[in-house]
């Protein structure tokens, strides 16, 4: 940018680039409105941070009003430039020298600020909005969407006796050379509605695969066709997102009826079908994300540390978690054996994801089981949220103290409570209270999802949903076990060393006491 710069100074101050005599941009209403649309056409965020860069000021806000005005003021005008020159009988706009030297500056910073901001944008400085320009969508707003086209635009109703600008540059200013152009895709707005229908053109897919794998150069989205309107169009963009999740290694297939395993195919994407398409979906989830923030070694090792603080009583409702856990893993099967569309739902993310699950859920139960507490499965079990509370009053119990918990009276179900309306109703405001509780700690410890709504026993939470969400409440929790321990360890060494610290300093005052002792008692006894 340095070189840039002297490059183009060089060359405004020989004559080389000049702005047209018979146009006075500051003074012509029309000009000054064209020049300002002309910067307007940058995304107020970019803008901003081309404005702020190359006049060396910090701007306050990214409102485009304030922006316009910045610029009017600052390049378009120069205060400094005002002042040297002294006004005529006429006014400055009669002085020439002041016109050739405002057009100059104003010059040089619209050149600069559109260097600067094609450099940031290949270097990403900012990476959300992704838009360099604006998205048109007003009629009168001028349509701008590459910085070379940004540079012609300008020498053509501003330069004088301007051909090629971009040559010109290239040759002149240290080979000056813009290469940004905003395409469609850039455009595109990513934002999903519906999953059946919105995922359907491979676009968003593509983009979430891009994102997962820290992709930053976007080669998938270079692949695709856009825009995507016709079948063809959009069974290629989807083909390009499979094939990039399959070279990951995520199987793409799904059990369908009786063990019966079926590839999974852009064509069922793209037809919209639900169930195949939130298959694909966990599928994503869990070899991105369940795996990744999860370390089996330290879960085992919390597990056994737990275990080693259970007592009978502990031990016992340990045992009685995991037996209501086979018999409901039994009756599982058995339905899904028996309900053909609950076998397409569930698919065959088990292969994918059951080692994790079954690992959390032992985590839950040891942990559940020291606080008296019995959990078999990720719905009904964590309706009230008592589990929940219990896992992070384990291990942080002045965030959340076992006291502060809503006593819900009828454990999970509250079907077989009293026929009392009342006592009904009190214990559904308990349950919601505690995911309350919930949400704030999870605010609080940071790094969790706030995925959790007010569960309640009426209202139970979908299995994936809160599979996702313990195991992100699991990392975090372990994490801060690290973190305890750590305090723990510093908390005994510096006691240590105040302990000593304390003897020596003991020590010392009896060092230079002992020897004052006789001489006390002798003026003592000699006094009396």
């Amino acid at each position: 940018m340095q070189s840039f710069r002297i490059g183009v100074e060089r060359e405004i101050a020989t004559g080389g680039l000049a702005m047209r005599k018979d146009k006075e941009v500051l003074k012509d209403l029309g000009l000054r409105k064209l020049f300002l649309d002309l910067l307007c056409a940058y995304n107020p965020v970019w803008l901003r941070l081309g404005l702020e860069t190359v006049l060396g000021e910090t701007l306050d806000s990214v409102n485009l009003r304030f922006l316009r005005r910045v610029a009017f003021e600052r390049v378009l005008d120069d205060p400094l430039i005002s002042h040297k020159f002294k006004e005529t009988k006429k006014g400055l706009f009669e002085n020439p020298d002041y016109i050739q030297e405002l057009g100059k500056h104003t010059l040089s910073k619209f050149l600069m600020i559109v260097m600067f901001l094609d450099t940031a944008k290949q270097a990403s400085l900012i990476d959300h909005p992704s838009c360099l320009f604006q998205i048109s969508k007003k009629e009168n707003r001028l349509e701008i969407k590459s910085s070379q086209r940004m540079l012609i635009h300008f020498a053509k109703e501003f330069l004088s006796g301007e051909g090629n600008i971009l040559k010109h540059l290239g040759h002149s200013c240290n080979s000056y050379k813009v290469v940004h152009s905003q395409s469609a895709l850039d455009e595109y707005d990513f934002y999903v509605k519906n999953i059946s229908v919105d995922l359907r053109n491979g676009i968003r897919l593509t983009r979430v695969i891009e994102i997962l794998t820290n992709n930053k150069k976007r080669t998938l989205s270079s692949k695709l066709r856009l825009p995507a309107e016709s079948r063809l169009q959009k069974l290629h963009n989807v083909a390009v997102a499979l094939e990039e999740i399959s070279k990951h290694g995520v199987q793409l297939q799904f059990v369908e009826g009786k063990n019966v395993t079926k590839a999974l195919s852009n064509r069922d994407i793209v037809d919209g079908v639900r169930g195949r398409t939130l298959t694909l979906l966990w599928k994503i989830i869990v070899h991105w994300k369940l795996n990744s923030i999860l370390s089996m070694e330290d879960i085992n090792s919390e597990i056994e540390s737990v275990v080693s603080l259970h007592g009978k009583t502990a031990e016992s409702i340990l045992v009685a978690s995991k037996e209501a856990q086979r018999h409901e893993k039994a009756v599982r099967e058995i339905e899904k054996e028996e309900n053909h569309l609950f076998a397409q739902l569930s698919t065959s993310e088990n292969s994918d994801c059951e080692a994790v699950e079954e690992k959390i859920m032992e985590w839950c139960q040891v942990v559940a089981a020291h606080h008296g507490l019995e959990v078999y499965n990720y719905t009904t079990c964590f309706a009230s949220g008592k589990i929940l509370c219990a896992l992070i009053g384990h291990y942080h119990p002045r965030l959340l103290r076992t006291c502060s918990t809503a006593d819900t009276n009828t454990g999970i179900i509250v079907s077989d409570c009293a026929n009392n309306f009342a006592q009904r109703k009190h214990t559904l405001e308990s349950e919601r209270h505690n995911f309350d509780l919930i949400n704030d700690c999870v605010q609080a410890l940071g790094c969790i999802p706030l995925m959790l709504p007010r569960y309640d026993s009426e209202n139970i939470p979908e299995h994936k949903l809160m599979v996702l969400f313990v195991a992100y409440l699991c990392s975090r929790l372990l994490v801060a076990r690290d973190e305890i321990k750590s305090t723990f360890i510093i908390q005994r060494c510096w006691r240590k060393f105040n302990i000593k610290r304390k003897r020596k300093a003991v020590l010392v005052l009896q060092r230079f006491v002992k020897p004052l002792i006789p001489i006390w008692r002798s003026r003592t006894i000699a006094a009396t």
